[in-house]
């Protein structure tokens, strides 16, 4: 879920030249972290007694699982972004 704007799709290039499935583990990585520590967060905030990093974890492979598919999709637009920002460029 690495999706680049109009003014930052110059960055594309590193992505691009590597494969989709490293782009989308590495997007899935990246988000499901940030589920896993927000999660934990809230657990806390909200005084829960039970295990929270065990439930953690299975929220953030749903996460991993889901937001990796959801990439792919972001694959392409980014695709799209950064030919349009290449024909504009030269």
């Amino acid at each position: 879920m690495i999706l680049y704007g109009k003014k930052t799709i110059h960055k594309w290039a590193f992505w691009r030249k590597r494969s989709k499935l490293v782009y989308c583990q590495a997007s899935g990585l990246l988000y499901s972290f940030f589920m896993f520590i927000g999660y934990v967060l809230f657990k806390l905030l909200i005084g829960s007694q039970g295990n929270i990093l065990l439930s953690s974890v299975g929220i953030a492979a749903g996460g991993f699982l889901v937001l990796s598919f959801l990439s792919i999709a972001h694959w392409h637009i980014n695709e799209k972004r950064y030919k349009d920002w290449l024909k504009k460029s030269t």
